[in-house]
């Protein structure tokens, strides 16, 4: 059985990966409208790149899965984090429907293989303490991302290039996840 200081510890290190992932979702909607004209993407076009993200998303569920069973959850949420931190700054840089649609992909596994590594680690907690804590964790997911629009908003209405501001969200959940 795990101590009490290792669960409030293992609890708040869950707590921030929701946090982090609702707040770099949230940032990424809310500069969807600025991809489409930086692009000059039409709507049907724009439509195509946010199903490649999806089609991330469902590429890395099976290996994401696999890969936190071998490896422990804490290693995947991890590894997983970091790769997102370096993917998110890479938008920023898209010249065309081409490079957007392969740096979704790339996001998309990338959060997909966050999402399900924190989620298998928050489910361990549970068992571990016998508490329950899943309903708050996605709480903190729905936070993060209104916390996430709101930041974002206001750095798209401030004129912030993208690179920036994804190289500005990627170091503050950085900063935030060291902890």
């Amino acid at each position: 059985m795990a101590t009490q200081s290792e669960i409030k510890r293992a609890h708040l290190g869950v707590t921030l990966s929701f946090l982090a992932l609702g707040f770099s979702s949230g940032n990424f909607i809310s500069r969807i409208p600025d991809f489409k004209e930086k692009l000059n993407l039409s709507n049907s076009a724009l439509g195509i790149c946010l199903l490649i993200f999806s089609l991330g998303v469902l590429v890395a569920l099976a290996p994401a899965g696999r890969y936190t069973a071998i490896h422990g959850s804490a290693t995947i949420m991890k590894i997983a984090t970091t790769a997102l931190l370096l993917v998110q700054p890479i938008l920023g840089l898209v010249l065309s429907q081409m490079t957007f649609s392969v740096v979704l992909f790339f996001f998309g596994l990338t959060a997909a293989s966050q999402d399900v590594s924190m989620n298998t680690h928050g489910v361990t907690l549970e068992q571990k303490s016998g508490e329950r804590f899943m309903s708050r964790f996605h709480a903190f997911w729905s936070v993060g991302g209104l916390i996430g629009t709101f930041f974002g908003g206001l750095l798209a209405q401030a004129n912030l290039s993208i690179f920036l501001h994804y190289s500005l969200v990627s170091i503050l959940i950085g900063c935030a996840l060291i902890f």
